[in-house]
């Protein structure tokens, strides 16, 4: 079943909860901030009205001041004795006696006429004077006042002083309207930017879902497209795509270990399998009875004794390159590499009397190097019986040992024909044979050098080649000296 509905799923969640979250965010902040800002208002503006009250009261009691200085008792003021002040004219003023009935209202207070304000007597005002308060009225419950009430200079009534509520109510209303359109509008602003914002920060996201599918389809090669370095997603693709090269190079690696695994069972079957073939042969012709002379039979067995060594050695061959792939786990001693190289030259004397092998050791011997003098023997037979098997009989061959920068070098130099390009190639690989035209038996198994590569790899060394000067090849042996070996190597 694919996977694409199924991330992209996931990728439309993501964007959407963060998308959501910016907006819930952005929505509350500014929930908050107008409900402030309204709470602010309303006690502004009820400040303003109450103020306003205690205005018009100080103009009201000077206006009874100055009537009572003129002997104009109050209850003369509907007969024209005295004028309010005109500031007083959008205010709802009336004269209430004890009992709280209405004596006298400003005409003119109120646009649409008196509004009929609840019954107060005497002791209910005494007990609200100085103390601005909200009522509605009577005859309209919809309209509301404040109102402002004390009790007259010569205590024979009461005073009421009221202002339409109404308009504060308005401009509440009208800010809370005009707040919600705002923020409605700001919510639906914030929401489209934070699409356009997340759509493209997790653009690199989708870019990494869609490598991955070209990846899991075999397109190894494929790489996520550079982000933003300094943004935690730039690193999250850098991450990503040295993580796919590591992947890249180690599946590249399984892959060529596994062809050279396989390259390598066929060769050694290959190889097990033509020793073994004539060993068969010989011994048929012996039983069939074609063989029957002494002489005859003891070539026949002479022959089945070599491929039997041959045998052998291919299989302690390829051992030994088992053991050196596996690693080092056995004990490395102080080897001198000058011992070593005479020995080796005297053993290739031995089995070539004709053939001119030299040595050239340094009047100063060379450090010791840690190893297994057992494999590093080998390594030095190997590299001279390349080089004897691979040029003429008469062609000189020279091992050299010399130290420097730490390390122990041994050169073995022939003036034979050298390596081409092709053959360097794969001169150290494994059942590899330089000269095709020997024959098995002349030519020797094909492992000689790729036995020299591992025991200098395992001993931490290389093996590498050169072109002898005046023509011919060198092959040299760098390990690293004791100075410079752990000794729990």
């Amino acid at each position: 079943m694919s996977t694409r509905p199924e991330g992209a799923g996931r990728r439309s969640s993501l964007r959407r909860r963060l998308v959501t979250t910016v907006v819930a965010l952005t929505g509350g902040a500014l929930l908050v901030g107008g409900a402030t800002s309204v709470l602010l208002l309303h006690d502004h503006l009820h400040e303003q009205v109450e103020k306003e009250l205690f205005v018009s009261e100080t103009l009201l009691r000077s206006f009874f001041d100055s009537v009572g200085q003129r002997g104009v008792d109050v209850v003369g003021l509907d007969r024209g004795a005295a004028t309010p002040p005109g500031a007083l004219a959008r205010y709802v003023v009336q004269i209430r006696d004890r009992t709280g009935r209405i004596e006298y209202h400003f005409d003119g207070s109120l646009a649409g006429g008196q509004p009929a304000l609840p019954f107060l007597d005497l002791n209910e005002v005494r007990r609200r004077a100085g103390h601005p308060f909200r009522v509605e009225a009577i005859d309209n419950p919809g309209r509301r006042f404040a109102v402002l009430t004390g009790v007259l200079p010569d205590r024979s009534g009461s005073y009421v002083i009221a202002v339409n509520h109404d308009s504060v109510e308005e401009v509440l209303a009208r800010h809370a309207t005009i707040w919600l359109g705002v923020t409605g509008a700001a919510l639906v602003l914030v929401a489209a930017l934070a699409y356009l914002a997340t759509n493209r920060t997790l653009r690199p996201l989708a870019e990494i879902r869609r490598t991955a599918d070209a990846i899991t389809a075999g397109d190894l090669s494929r790489r996520v497209p550079p982000a933003p370095g300094h943004t935690e997603i730039g690193q999250l693709v850098s991450w990503t795509n040295e993580m796919l090269d590591h992947m890249e190079q180690a599946v590249r690696d399984r892959t060529d270990v596994e062809r050279r695994l396989r390259r390598f069972v066929a060769d050694a079957s290959h190889e097990l399998r033509t020793p073994l073939t004539s060993m068969r042969g010989f011994a048929e012709l012996y039983r069939q009875g074609v063989v029957t002379e002494p002489e005859q039979v003891g070539r026949v067995m002479t022959r089945i004794e070599d491929e039997a060594v041959r045998l052998g050695d291919l299989v302690d061959d390829l051992l030994l390159l088992a053991q050196l792939d596996h690693g080092p786990d056995r004990v490395r001693v102080p080897v001198e590499l000058s011992g070593l190289a005479e020995d080796a030259v005297f053993d290739a004397r031995a089995r070539d009397p004709g053939r001119p092998v030299e040595l050239g050791l340094p009047a100063r011997p060379p450090p010791a190097v840690r190893g297994d003098p057992g494999q590093l023997h080998q390594l030095l037979t190997n590299l001279l019986a390349n080089a004897v098997r691979h040029t003429p009989a008469d062609t000189p061959v020279r091992v050299t040992v010399h130290a420097g920068d730490g390390m122990v070098f041994v050169d073995v130099a022939d003036r034979g024909p050298g390596l081409t390009p092709d053959q360097l190639a794969v001169v150290f690989e494994r059942f590899v044979r330089l000269d095709r035209g020997r024959a098995r038996s002349q030519g020797g198994s094909g492992l000689g050098l790729a036995i020299v590569a591992a025991i200098a790899a395992a001993h931490g060394g290389r093996v590498e080649y050169r072109e002898t000067p005046g023509g011919g090849a060198t092959f040299r042996v760098a390990l690293p000296a004791m100075s410079d070996v752990s000794s729990s190597a």
